[in-house]
């Protein structure tokens, strides 16, 4: 069993744009949120190589569960303590 551990763990936002207008309004054409921070990109690292793992820290708030919810649904173990205030990270 791999322990990771990410002290500041996030969920992050990926927008992509048809072209970069400078001045002038830009449109998302697509969007992606993933989780992320070092240890949460090392456990999916090694979850698509079959190694068990579980991954840890600290989440708060919407956010965190947010986290938490992708996580599982990723099918990486999770034992996050959750904080009774504020929010994890969005980048």
């Amino acid at each position: 069993m791999v322990y990771s551990v990410t002290l500041n763990p996030c969920l992050d936002y990926l927008y992509t744009l048809e072209a970069l207008r400078l001045g002038g309004t830009n449109r998302a054409a697509e969007e992606n949120i993933s989780v992320g921070g070092k240890g949460i990109n090392f456990s999916t690292v090694l979850a698509g190589l079959g190694v068990e793992n579980t991954a840890m820290g600290f989440v708060a708030g919407f956010v965190g569960e947010e986290i938490l919810r992708r996580l599982e649904l990723m099918g990486i173990r999770a034992e996050f303590v959750r904080l009774d205030s504020g929010n994890s990270r969005i980048n």
